[in-house]
C-alpha cells in the first residue's frame, strides 16, 4: 500500500480470518439504513451512534442457534401499548444569516 496516497494507516489481521463466519447478520428492523462502522471506528468516543432510550420495547421475531456459541436473534422495535416516555418534538433548524451575535 502506498503511504503517499492520503489513506490512513491500515492494520491487517490474517491469522484467523479464514475461520471467521463469511456471512453478514441482518440488523434490527427499523435501523437498516444506519451505517456500519469498522472496529476502529466503533471504539472511538460515541458521536453518530443510535442511543436507545430506556422504555424501548422490542418483539422477538425469531431465534437461531447457529453453533459455536453464536445465537442470532431477530428483533423488531414495537410501539408500546402505554407509552412511558413522551416523544421529543423535532424543531426545524434555523439557517444562519451570518450576522448572529453571541
Amino acid at each position: 500500500m502506498d503511504s503517499n496516497n492520503g489513506d490512513k494507516s491500515m492494520s491487517l489481521r490474517v491469522a484467523d480470518f479464514s475461520s471467521l463466519p463469511q456471512q453478514m447478520l441482518a440488523p434490527i428492523e427499523g435501523y437498516e439504513n444506519t451505517p456500519l462502522v469498522s472496529i476502529e471506528d466503533a471504539i472511538k468516543p460515541l458521536e453518530d451512534e443510535i442511543l436507545l432510550l430506556p422504555a424501548r420495547q422490542f418483539e422477538v421475531k425469531s431465534c437461531l442457534n447457529s453453533g459455536n456459541g453464536l445465537h442470532i436473534i431477530h428483533i423488531k422495535e414495537i410501539d408500546p401499548t402505554y407509552p412511558l416516555l413522551e416523544p421529543v418534538p423535532v424543531l426545524p433548524s434555523k439557517t444562519s444569516s451570518g450576522n448572529d451575535s453571541f
